[in-house]
């Protein structure tokens, strides 16, 4: 039963890392699950002190905004995809009262010129 309003003290980094590990291990392949990892890792280095019961919809804009700043639209899209299912866990869970991935907008990063070299 989800006793909601439950307030869950962690940073969100260590959330979800707890979250891979207890659901994802084993479950998925090791390169699925290697992306789980580098994804804990980013989201440790943009947003170290974000914790779990504080989180907003635009913290988590902020996050995928601040990825999106280093990163093509695919790589993004996927980053986003990482977020959501431990996201709504913790809905589930009553730790956080509303997805915040809904509506998120994945930005744009202005693509680099390539160097096609004629000859």
């Amino acid at each position: 039963m989800v006793q909601v309003g439950k307030k869950r003290a962690i940073k969100f980094w260590k959330y979800y890392k707890e979250w891979y590990e207890t659901y994802k291990y084993g479950d998925v392949r090791d390169v699925t699950y290697q992306r789980y990892i580098l994804t804990g890792k980013q989201i440790k280095k943009l947003a170290p002190d974000l914790m779990l019961d504080k989180i907003t919809r635009a913290d988590i804009q902020k996050l995928i905004n601040a990825y999106g700043q280093t990163h093509e639209k695919v790589t993004v899209r996927n980053f986003y995809r990482l977020l959501e299912a431990p996201i709504r866990d913790a809905v589930y869970e009553g730790w956080i009262l509303v997805t915040h991935a809904t509506r998120s907008v994945l930005p744009l990063k202005l693509r680099r010129k390539r160097n096609l070299r004629n000859g």
